[in-house]
């Protein structure tokens, strides 16, 4: 049995559908390294070359501590943040060649949905106009049909066509999101960057907006890109999962199996603080704790990142960085031991 366990009917897609669908998101050797304090300080790598895909209608969960970049890369993928270097596609177009009026033409096929659920809606307007205006804006819809596709988002995301004319502090924070939700829908986006979009709301809430953006996905197609460190929400929403560490992917594959069988010390760690309902199993798991705090990204340490906390360390982990290798169909790592 695996170190996680299904808490419903999350998306299935099969290996050959995985490997045969054409990428919607194409992320190469992706960096964001921001100025240090002083003029002299080294920079600091919050993103240090991360790369990969998404194809239509898939989720690829990120997942990994605080601090590991995994919110800078999902900005740096819409260029919302710039990229030190790197190179993004969306479909056949380079993002990271564009100039901003070909950018912002682009951007109804690309949207998020912040952590922030308050935070991100303009507290000055009601919720129609909120969900009217990149409508209005990017497609120079006309005020009354966009308000006519508002009602049939509120309707899509569970909301009632009263909303329309309220306020976001008038909702709660689940309801909020489902407002996020409606708005990122509004311009018809093939990829929608989720930056750990239930992080902030209750549990009995959570489950029910990653049901509602499974739904969606099924229903119109959609690419996600699911940041979150919840494992267990990541299990049950996304394809694949990537593990992050100090600004690397450090594991990437299918979520059942890389939840099952997982190969890199720091994954099997992530792995073992995840409770299973299970009484029986649950009494019988070994933790792997970790020892330490994550390193500085202004100053991480020679060889392999995460050498200062590994259990399985060698010699050569803290000389040598290693390289990500392909281990089996669609499971790459970055681990000497692997």
């Amino acid at each position: 049995m695996g170190m996680g366990m299904r808490t419903g009917m999350g998306p299935t897609m099969t290996d050959v559908e995985q490997n045969d669908r054409v990428p919607i998101l194409t992320v190469e050797d992706l960096a964001v390294h921001f100025p240090g304090a002083g003029r002299r300080s080294a920079p600091i790598k919050a993103v240090d070359g991360v790369s990969f895909t998404v194809a239509a209608g898939e989720t690829l969960g990120v997942v990994g501590e605080s601090g590991c970049g995994k919110s800078t890369t999902g900005r740096a993928v819409l260029r919302l943040i710039a990229p030190t270097r790197g190179r993004v596609w969306l479909g056949d177009t380079e993002l990271t060649a564009l100039a901003e009026e070909p950018l912002r033409r682009l951007r109804p096929r690309m949207q998020m949905i912040f952590q922030d659920s308050y935070a991100s809606l303009n507290p000055r307007h009601d919720v129609g106009r909120i969900i009217a205006e990149p409508m209005i804006v990017h497609q120079g819809v006309s005020r009354r049909d966009a308000q006519s596709r508002v009602l049939k988002l509120l309707d899509l995301v569970g909301l009632r066509s009263t909303a329309l004319e309220r306020f976001p502090h008038e909702f709660s924070g689940g309801q909020r999101q489902r407002i996020n939700i409606a708005r990122a829908l509004s311009l018809q986006p093939e990829l929608i960057v989720c930056d750990e979009p239930i992080s902030a709301l209750d549990v009995s809430i959570q489950a029910q907006i990653v049901n509602l953006l499974v739904e969606l996905q099924q229903q119109f197609g959609l690419a996600y890109v699911f940041i979150a460190h919840d494992l267990s929400m990541v299990e049950h929403i996304a394809h694949r999962v990537a593990v992050m560490y100090l600004g690397h992917i450090v594991e990437s594959g299918p979520v059942d199996e890389l939840f099952a069988r997982p190969n890199h010390p720091y994954t099997r760690a992530l792995l073992s603080a995840v409770p299973i309902p299970v009484p029986g199993i649950e009494a019988t798991r070994q933790r792997i704790p970790l020892v330490g705090e994550v390193p500085s990204p202004q100053s991480p340490p020679p060889g392999c990142a995460f050498s200062t906390r590994c259990p399985d360390v060698i010699d050569r982990c803290r000389i040598e960085a290693p390289l990500v290798r392909t281990i089996a169909p669609g499971r790459d790592v970055a681990c000497h031991l692997a």
